[in-house]
Protein backbone atom coordinates (compact mmCIF):
# COMPACT_ATOMS: atom_id res chain seq x y z
CA UNK A 1 0.00 0.00 0.00
CA UNK A 2 3.02 2.04 0.91
CA UNK A 3 4.35 1.97 -2.52
CA UNK A 4 0.81 2.69 -4.32
CA UNK A 5 0.89 5.82 -2.20
CA UNK A 6 4.37 6.93 -3.09
CA UNK A 7 3.71 6.49 -6.81
CA UNK A 8 0.66 8.77 -6.76
CA UNK A 9 2.46 11.26 -5.15
CA UNK A 10 5.16 11.08 -6.88
CA UNK A 11 3.11 11.29 -10.36
CA UNK A 12 0.79 14.05 -9.03
CA UNK A 13 4.38 15.91 -8.19
CA UNK A 14 6.07 15.28 -10.89
CA UNK A 15 4.09 16.85 -13.24
CA UNK A 16 4.48 20.81 -11.64
CA UNK A 17 8.39 19.86 -11.70
CA UNK A 18 10.03 22.01 -14.57
CA UNK A 19 13.99 21.84 -15.47
CA UNK A 20 16.22 23.56 -17.80
CA UNK A 21 13.56 26.30 -18.89
CA UNK A 22 14.99 29.17 -21.50
CA UNK A 23 13.62 31.26 -23.93
CA UNK A 24 16.23 31.52 -26.80
CA UNK A 25 16.64 32.97 -30.29
CA UNK A 26 18.54 30.32 -31.36
CA UNK A 27 21.30 27.18 -31.03
CA UNK A 28 22.43 24.06 -31.44
CA UNK A 29 24.93 21.09 -31.16
CA UNK A 30 28.12 21.23 -32.98
CA UNK A 31 29.66 18.04 -33.72
CA UNK A 32 33.36 17.63 -35.27
CA UNK A 33 35.00 15.09 -37.33
CA UNK A 34 36.95 13.65 -34.15
CA UNK A 35 33.78 12.48 -32.36
CA UNK A 36 33.32 15.59 -29.85
CA UNK A 37 29.92 18.02 -29.83
CA UNK A 38 29.14 21.28 -28.42
CA UNK A 39 25.76 22.57 -27.58
CA UNK A 40 25.05 26.07 -27.39
CA UNK A 41 22.22 29.02 -27.05
CA UNK A 42 22.22 32.23 -28.43
CA UNK A 43 19.93 35.45 -27.41
CA UNK A 44 18.63 34.13 -23.96
CA UNK A 45 16.63 36.91 -22.79
CA UNK A 46 15.11 35.18 -19.52
CA UNK A 47 17.38 34.57 -16.61
CA UNK A 48 17.97 34.97 -12.92
CA UNK A 49 20.78 36.82 -11.50
CA UNK A 50 21.80 36.17 -7.66
CA UNK A 51 24.02 38.37 -5.64
CA UNK A 52 25.69 39.16 -2.66
CA UNK A 53 28.20 41.25 -1.87
CA UNK A 54 31.42 40.07 -3.40
CA UNK A 55 29.98 37.22 -6.16
CA UNK A 56 27.06 36.81 -8.71
CA UNK A 57 25.76 34.07 -10.40
CA UNK A 58 23.18 34.09 -13.54
CA UNK A 59 20.97 30.85 -13.73
CA UNK A 60 20.58 29.48 -17.25
CA UNK A 61 23.23 31.64 -19.12
CA UNK A 62 25.32 30.00 -20.68
CA UNK A 63 28.71 31.71 -20.58
CA UNK A 64 32.09 31.74 -22.65
CA UNK A 65 35.20 31.90 -20.65
CA UNK A 66 38.83 31.18 -21.17
CA UNK A 67 41.48 29.38 -19.66
CA UNK A 68 44.43 31.43 -17.41
CA UNK A 69 47.57 29.44 -17.66
CA UNK A 70 50.27 31.00 -15.23
CA UNK A 71 53.71 31.38 -17.22
CA UNK A 72 56.50 29.00 -16.89
CA UNK A 73 58.64 31.13 -14.91
CA UNK A 74 57.25 32.90 -11.85
CA UNK A 75 59.58 35.12 -10.92
CA UNK A 76 59.46 37.02 -14.47
CA UNK A 77 57.45 39.68 -13.92
CA UNK A 78 57.22 40.96 -17.34
CA UNK A 79 54.08 40.68 -19.41
CA UNK A 80 51.92 38.78 -16.30
CA UNK A 81 49.13 41.23 -16.45
CA UNK A 82 47.79 41.34 -20.44
CA UNK A 83 44.42 41.95 -21.54
CA UNK A 84 43.15 39.56 -24.49
CA UNK A 85 39.67 39.59 -25.55
CA UNK A 86 38.76 36.79 -28.38
CA UNK A 87 35.24 37.57 -30.16
CA UNK A 88 33.20 36.31 -31.65
CA UNK A 89 33.00 32.96 -30.03
CA UNK A 90 31.84 30.75 -31.66
CA UNK A 91 32.34 32.14 -34.75
CA UNK A 92 31.59 30.73 -38.35
CA UNK A 93 34.76 32.12 -40.55
CA UNK A 94 37.19 34.42 -38.40
CA UNK A 95 38.45 35.41 -34.96
CA UNK A 96 39.75 38.61 -33.46
CA UNK A 97 42.13 38.78 -31.05
CA UNK A 98 42.42 41.65 -28.96
CA UNK A 99 45.10 42.57 -26.64
CA UNK A 100 44.74 45.94 -24.65
CA UNK A 101 47.25 46.42 -22.40
CA UNK A 102 50.79 45.16 -23.82
CA UNK A 103 52.60 45.83 -26.55
CA UNK A 104 51.31 43.09 -28.83
CA UNK A 105 54.71 42.76 -31.17
CA UNK A 106 55.93 40.54 -27.81
CA UNK A 107 53.82 37.71 -28.60
CA UNK A 108 52.66 34.97 -31.15
CA UNK A 109 49.82 32.77 -30.99
CA UNK A 110 49.21 28.78 -32.00
CA UNK A 111 45.76 27.31 -32.84
CA UNK A 112 45.12 23.94 -31.88
CA UNK A 113 42.51 21.64 -33.10
CA UNK A 114 40.93 19.18 -30.10
CA UNK A 115 43.52 16.52 -30.62
CA UNK A 116 45.84 18.81 -29.89
CA UNK A 117 47.42 19.05 -33.40
CA UNK A 118 49.17 22.68 -33.98
CA UNK A 119 46.67 24.13 -37.38
CA UNK A 120 48.77 27.44 -37.18
CA UNK A 121 50.97 30.08 -35.61
CA UNK A 122 51.90 33.40 -36.45
CA UNK A 123 53.35 36.46 -35.13
CA UNK A 124 51.07 39.23 -33.24
CA UNK A 125 51.86 42.73 -35.10
CA UNK A 126 48.77 45.01 -34.32
CA UNK A 127 46.66 45.01 -31.04
CA UNK A 128 43.97 43.81 -33.20
CA UNK A 129 44.86 40.54 -35.11
CA UNK A 130 42.46 38.52 -36.97
CA UNK A 131 42.70 35.04 -37.54
CA UNK A 132 41.11 32.76 -40.41
CA UNK A 133 39.10 30.28 -39.37
CA UNK A 134 37.27 29.48 -42.82
CA UNK A 135 39.12 26.59 -44.25
CA UNK A 136 38.77 24.57 -40.70
CA UNK A 137 36.01 22.27 -39.90
CA UNK A 138 33.39 22.46 -37.72
CA UNK A 139 34.82 21.82 -33.96
CA UNK A 140 36.49 23.06 -30.72
CA UNK A 141 39.98 24.58 -30.76
CA UNK A 142 42.36 26.13 -28.40
CA UNK A 143 44.03 29.68 -29.02
CA UNK A 144 47.07 29.73 -26.81
CA UNK A 145 48.94 33.00 -26.60
CA UNK A 146 52.64 32.73 -25.98
CA UNK A 147 55.54 36.06 -25.34
CA UNK A 148 58.70 36.31 -26.72
CA UNK A 149 60.12 33.69 -24.01
CA UNK A 150 57.62 30.90 -25.10
CA UNK A 151 55.65 31.37 -21.41
CA UNK A 152 51.79 31.25 -22.43
CA UNK A 153 50.13 33.77 -21.29
CA UNK A 154 46.40 32.94 -22.11
CA UNK A 155 44.49 30.32 -23.96
CA UNK A 156 41.32 30.65 -25.18
CA UNK A 157 38.70 27.61 -26.59
CA UNK A 158 36.98 28.67 -29.82
CA UNK A 159 34.26 27.38 -30.76
CA UNK A 160 34.08 26.76 -35.06
CA UNK A 161 30.24 26.89 -36.05
CA UNK A 162 29.13 26.26 -39.58
CA UNK A 163 28.25 29.63 -42.00
CA UNK A 164 23.75 29.73 -41.37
Amino acid sequence: MKYFITLYLFLIFSGSLVAQEATTSTGGDIHSSDGSSISYTLGQIAYTTISNSDRSFAEGVQQTYNLKVSPVNPDSSDDLSIDCIVFPNPTPNNVTLTIKNADPTVFNYLLYNSTRKLIKQDNIQTNSTEISMVDLPTGVYLLTIRNSKKNIMRIFKIIKDYTR
